[in-house]
């Protein structure tokens, strides 16, 4: 029983984590999932569809996109002064134009420390919940906590959401994740900015038809689902609703 409601905990912490970035964007973005209409943002993996960092560079490329980026998003564990609990471990690009793209939409925070670097390799941000009492001992800045086996130093602190689990956050440089992990291209989700004074819906259409193409699917039969932050939000509340019953 114990183990069924630590990861509902989990479950709803990670939709509370990934609504919570997607309220910050605005109504000039797109998110991009792997998996069909049918097969929803997160049972991509069992459908045996992916996104790939190709996928990112070509989308860049596309009229009316001014730039987008990448996300993983997974459970784990982390150990910290001998205590092991479950965390939600979240991959971030530290490239320099991620970096821009994040500071500019006002995502991922920090109130203390800093902000993930380009030249950052196991190096963390976590959430505030972590700085607080989490775990029995707080976690602070300069600390070396364990995750999935390797370490990392916390380099900042998260701002708090308000809410529960959304704060047991760890983020790691995507780079680092896929390692960890072992999928050296594995992108869970595709942020797109669109370009100031274009259409959203026309954009829409044609990342949709251009990534298409350039995944070689046929059209009405895309391996991937293009939603506006709205339909995601809903989306993965769906989802997660039908994970925590099961």
């Amino acid at each position: 029983i114990a183990a069924v409601v630590s990861l509902v905990s989990l479950n709803e912490g990670l939709e509370n984590s990934i609504v919570g970035e997607f309220e910050k964007l605005g109504n000039d973005r797109l998110t991009i999932f792997p998996g069909g209409t049918t097969a929803g943002p997160l049972s991509a993996s069992s459908a045996g569809a992916t996104l790939t960092q190709e996928d990112i560079d070509y989308i860049n490329k596309i009229k009316g996109v001014d730039n987008s980026i990448g996300l993983i998003f997974d459970g784990g564990v982390m150990e910290f002064k001998g205590q092991i609990k479950q965390i939600i471990l979240v991959g971030t690009p530290n490239d320099e134009e991620s970096i821009k793209f994040i500071e500019e939409n006002g995502l991922y925070e920090v109130e203390e420390g800093r902000i993930l670097l380009s030249n950052d390799k196991f190096k963390a941000v976590v959430g505030k919940g972590l700085n607080e009492d989490y775990f029995d001992k707080s976690v602070e800045v300069g600390n070396k906590i364990i995750v999935e086996g390797y370490e990392f130093k916390v380099v900042g602190i998260q701002k708090s959401s308000g809410v529960g689990q959304d704060d047991t956050v760890v983020r790691i440089p995507m780079e680092i994740m896929r390692d960890i992990l072992g999928e050296e291209d594995r992108v869970d989700m595709i942020s797109v900015k669109i370009k100031d004074g274009e259409n959203i819906t026309e954009v829409a259409a044609k990342v949709t038809k251009d990534l298409g193409n350039f995944r070689n699917v046929e059209e009405g039969k895309e391996d991937f689902e293009l939603q506006t932050p709205e339909q995601t939000i809903q989306i993965f509340k769906a989802v997660l609703n039908i994970i925590q019953v099961v």
